[in-house]
């Protein structure tokens, strides 16, 4: 390659990264729109096996009132996970801190205290709650 095909090139290659990371950025924001409303979440998949099951009236109900319950089940499991990860990560990080000296100490609460706020800012954002 000459000098002007090298720039072309790396030029070409460089909108390519940009257009990929356009679309996919596109794509995720469509893609995980339904985490940030269950509600139409569950409205669209009764909707999708109403139509492609056929489903009278009765059925749609029911179907609704199962699809709704298991959320409400599987939002507290989550829940209850939630805590139960929030106890392993303080029970690891006393144990961590066991093994380090004073000066090693200090920096690793202040690398968890800045682990913490990144966790909490992509948390507020994604709109969960967050634990205090």
């Amino acid at each position: 390659m000459n000098r002007i095909d090298k720039k072309q090139f790396f030029a070409g290659f460089a909108l390519g990264v940009l257009v990929g990371a356009i679309f996919i950025g596109l794509f995720a924001k469509s893609a995980f729109r339904r985490f940030k409303d269950p509600q139409a979440h569950k409205t669209r998949m009764v909707q999708r096996l109403q139509k492609g099951l056929e489903l009278d009236s009765g059925q749609t109900e029911k179907v609704a009132a199962i699809i709704n319950r298991t959320q409400a089940e599987m939002t507290r499991s989550f829940e209850n996970a939630r805590g139960v990860h929030e106890k392993l990560h303080k029970e690891a990080r006393a144990e961590i801190r066991e093994l380090l000296n004073d000066e090693q100490k200090t920096r690793f609460d202040a690398f968890i205290e800045k682990w913490e706020s990144r966790r909490k800012r992509w948390r507020s954002r994604s709109g969960k709650k967050t634990r205090e």
